[in-house]
């Protein structure tokens, strides 16, 4: 369960890509060094880790890319040799909130066995009262992680399969300025150290001038009205 989440992919994601002709590196290290920066930088919440994609079918080989994760913001990068060429690849996006009905019944199905540990503790008439306390104080911390001070464990709280959904919807402040502003923050700085290490490592190759080349799928309006504008130029 826990390998199937981390691997989710962020829902239209900004997409750009590099590619250096006869060119060759160590994504290893690439991938270290953007840690490294990334470390330097003390980002509250976030996530690093390597995540392995296959490049085609179930028994094709893996492809090894570096995530950046801040809540359900991910950044996945990749760097690796394509013949005699070197490409980077960066994607940016949101993992979508879906909640489940199996989720619903995994969690009603845990606090029916947390209720019956009580009861089988405290006693029939004890056990339901002593749990809706330690239920209401727990909601209650989760509710003001942020406020108190527990960014990390509030990161770790939406990280967790089916707890972390229910903990974003029905307990998690709503958004504020500050997190939309420290969303912001967090989507250039990391950009930021991406394409500086990529404009390092090119440049040691040889490579002056790196080309940064969108490949962020269009929208069908937007396809839609570039067929519209491009109708009405040749009439």
């Amino acid at each position: 369960m826990f390998g199937i989440w981390k691997k989710k992919q962020p829902q239209d994601p900004k997409h750009w890509y590099v590619v250096n002709p006869n060119f060759d590196t160590i994504t290893s290290e690439f991938y270290d060094a953007i840690e490294y920066d990334l470390r330097q930088k003390e980002i509250t919440g976030m996530e690093i880790s390597r995540i392995e994609y296959a490049e085609g079918g179930m028994l094709s080989a893996k492809r090894v890319y570096l995530r950046m994760r801040r809540e359900r913001l991910v950044f996945d990068v990749c760097a690796a040799p394509f013949g005699t060429s070197w490409f980077f690849s960066y994607r940016f996006g949101e993992i979508p909130l879906v909640i489940h009905l199996w989720e619903v019944l995994v969690i009603l199905i845990a606090l029916a066995g947390v209720v019956w540990f009580y009861m089988s503790l405290f006693g029939i008439m004890l056990g339901p009262i002593l749990f809706a306390a330690s239920l209401l104080s727990l909601l209650l911390m989760m509710r003001n992680t942020v406020s108190m001070g527990m960014q990390d464990l509030d990161a770790a709280l939406l990280q967790i399969p089916v707890v972390g959904a229910f903990y974003e919807v029905f307990l998690r402040k709503d958004d504020t300025y500050y997190r939309q502003d420290t969303r912001l923050a967090y989507r250039d700085i990391v950009d930021d150290i991406i394409r500086a290490r990529i404009d390092e490592v090119s440049a040691v190759g040889g490579i002056k001038l790196v080309e940064y080349k969108d490949a962020t799928p269009m929208s069908h309006p937007a396809v839609l009205t570039m067929i519209g504008d491009l109708l009405r130029m040749s009439r």
